[in-house]
């Protein structure tokens, strides 16, 4: 996937990528385990790195948060 790609975080929109990261942890909390409510609220406080490993790490498509020129 991406993990040996280099990615300029400055060309992700990492507002859009925090919200859905946050949506698939909270929803996973309501459909698998209580617990992820804890990673949902992790997003939160994430530098816009921690997003993107974290994103990739879930299987996230990160050329769909690339902005556009």
């Amino acid at each position: 996937m991406y993990s040996n790609e280099c990615i300029d975080i400055s060309e992700i929109d990492t507002g859009r990528l925090e919200n859905d990261l946050y949506d698939y942890y909270g929803t996973g909390a309501f459909a698998v385990s209580p617990a992820m409510f804890d990673k949902a609220e992790r997003v939160r406080r994430m530098s816009d790195e921690e997003l993107v490993r974290t994103a990739v790490r879930e299987g996230f498509d990160i050329r769909k948060y690339t902005r556009r020129s």
